[in-house]
């Protein structure tokens, strides 16, 4: 029976085969070394092991992997360590901080798009005559200014002929902002449904959206709409939807994460790493076109740690399960 030989991977047992084939071949060669040298020979036989040994653990502490090919201290139970299940919580946060980051975002265009906020009237100023003036009498107010000008008043102080104002407001602001954010949530959480099951579809990889990646030195895990795990790669999809204007400024924390998580997956495996962004536009939006939003966001994203994927679409080629990602470039 004929056992297979495995290569040596441990540089550490490499050192010892070549210090002992050293030292026995420096002993053969001994005897045939002039007498005045011989000890300086010595020496170094004795000194030659010490020093690379010195030299093995000094690399071994400040650049490990330099000594060490990936498939030998990468360790499949390390790679999966760095997973774990997105709790309620953490996934209703993530949905509201992306809905504040939409509705901030379209503030913004609006704000900038106001033409009155360009324009502010000069301030009022008071002073202590025009303060005089205006708490004297208005002598020519004309007739009766002697008489009692104060007009006959209804049950609740509300001069006779005055529409009656009510004082007291029954709409809930706070309420109805709750409610329109719940709103704003379930609407994102349908579209992320959706491009999450696309994606799934045309990458062939099954993406999930209760996977997050936990970094022991990072204190908050890092959390992407969905992950999938492929033989060869790890795939991290993020989905922004835009209804006013388009910015990649929105995708530059998810860009971070990418390449934290890319880092520290590529630490402990030897998969790649791919970044999947998917841009959902409104119907509406003008003066944009998807190529435009694709070659600027991948240029944005560029890292050296993982490839980007950008796809283009609008809600209603979204809605359509019929239709690819990349619905811009064939229905426009």
């Amino acid at each position: 029976m004929t056992e297979h030989a495995s290569h040596i991977k441990n540089p550490l047992t490499v050192i010892s085969r070549f210090a002992a084939i050293a030292e026995v071949s420096g002993s053969i060669v001994l005897p045939f070394v002039e007498s005045e040298n011989q000890a300086m020979f010595i020496w170094f036989l004795m000194l030659f092991p010490v020093l690379i040994v010195t030299l093995f653990f000094a690399t071994l502490n400040f650049n490990h992997k330099k000594l060490y090919a990936p498939s030998d201290y990468k360790n499949e139970n390390h790679f999966m360590a760095l997973f774990g299940t997105v709790s309620v919580a953490e996934r209703k946060e993530k949905l509201e901080e992306e809905v504040d980051e939409a509705i901030l975002d379209a503030e913004a265009e609006d704000s900038a798009a106001d033409p009155t906020n360009t324009t502010s009237s000069s301030p009022e100023i008071f002073t202590q005559d025009s303060l005089d003036a205006a708490s004297k009498p208005d002598e020519s107010s004309g007739e009766g200014n002697n008489e009692n000008t104060t007009k006959p008043t209804q049950e609740n102080g509300t001069p006779v002929g005055e529409p009656i104002i009510n004082e007291q407001n029954d709409f809930d602001f706070k309420k109805f902002a709750e409610e329109s954010k719940l709103q704003h949530m379930q609407q994102l959480k349908d579209m992320e449904t959706m491009a999450i099951h696309k994606l799934t579809r045309e990458c062939h990889a099954p993406f999930l959206s209760n996977v997050k990646i936990e970094i022991p030195s990072v204190p908050r895990p890092l959390i992407f709409d969905a992950i999938a795990n492929t033989p060869d790669t790890v795939h991290l999809a993020e989905i922004k939807y835009f209804s006013k204007s388009y910015t990649p400024n929105r995708f530059l924390d998810t860009i971070r994460n990418a390449e934290l998580a890319a880092q520290n997956i590529k630490d402990v495996s030897d998969k790649k790493v791919s970044l999947h962004l998917v841009v959902i536009l409104d119907d509406h939006m003008n003066g944009i076109t998807g190529q435009a939003v694709k070659l600027n966001l991948i240029r944005f994203s560029k890292r050296p740690h993982f490839t980007t994927h950008v796809y283009v679409t609008t809600v209603h080629d979204l809605k359509d399960l019929g239709l690819s990602l990349q619905s811009w470039f064939i229905t426009s």
